[in-house]
């Protein structure tokens, strides 16, 4: 008898979660049945009483065991690739000097052109026609800081809505940002997307270790103030949090200042 590979445990209380997620399949189960699957996997004999057949039989079913790892397939690989959203990296450009950041941001500033940007427009546009889909998605993400490219982010909603609304189309705007914005730009955001991705790595001494200025001074009172005049207006956001040495044994007191 062999256990499939993708297949993970998760203690939950007296009892385990398995889940096997290429078979679909999510079990809650007791110690004896963890025991038992340890037996199995180490090539030991395992017992032969009814109980023990039982659960063999009913793994043996689900695939678990002398089952296969099914990669799902895409339902429809020969379909034409009509996406009806669009995530744009406008620019590397970046305000911050994040201590772990991946694309060593502001290093090289580039920026979108605006008719790269508006060719993805009419492209989902058209694939949403064809589609029959009322509704085109449209994010920016980083890179860098996403609007610092201010002038490809306007034009670029300016064009989605003309060129939607002569299509019947609605439009969904979201953003990721560090949170250190002007505030006419924190307003005009609320007021035109639906939705937000702000960069807080929790209380002020950590997120000003791991998220400084370029010239290594705080960003943490700035992404505060761009998060209350969120609040103020009840739009909606999420806290996106960098877990590193630093701040994972405070991860408690993180929680708790966020909630």
């Amino acid at each position: 008898m062999e256990i499939i590979n993708e297949l993970y445990l998760l203690p939950d209380g007296d009892q385990y979660i398995l889940y096997a997620p290429l078979n679909h399949t999510i079990l809650k189960v007791n110690k004896g049945l963890v025991a038992l699957l340890n037996k199995i996997k180490q090539g030991y004999n395992v017992p032969q009483d009814k109980t023990t057949l039982t659960a063999l039989e009913n793994l043996k079913k689900l695939g678990i065991i002398n089952g296969e790892d099914r990669i799902p397939q895409d339902p429809n690989p020969n379909d034409e690739y009509l996406p009806t959203s669009v995530t744009f990296l406008p620019t590397s450009d970046c305000n911050l000097k994040c201590i772990y950041c991946y694309a060593n941001s502001g290093t090289y500033k580039k920026y979108l052109p605006v008719h790269i940007g508006k060719a993805a427009i009419d492209f989902i546009c058209k694939n949403a026609k064809i589609k029959g889909v009322e509704n085109i998605q449209i994010g920016f993400l980083g890179g860098g800081e996403p609007f610092l490219a201010w002038n490809f982010v306007t034009k670029i909603y300016e064009y989605t809505k003309d060129i939607a609304e002569r299509n019947g189309l609605t439009t969904f705007f979201t953003g990721v940002t560090n949170g250190v914005l002007p505030q006419k730009k924190v307003l005009w955001i609320r007021e035109h997307f639906q939705f937000l991705n702000v960069s807080l790595d929790g209380l002020k001494s950590i997120h000003d270790k791991q998220r400084p200025t370029k010239n290594g001074n705080s960003s943490y009172d700035k992404v505060i103030d761009t998060i209350s005049l969120l609040n103020e207006a009840n739009f909606e956001y999420s806290i996106r949090s960098t877990v590193s040495d630093i701040s994972v044994k405070s991860l408690p007191s993180i929680v708790e200042f966020f909630s």
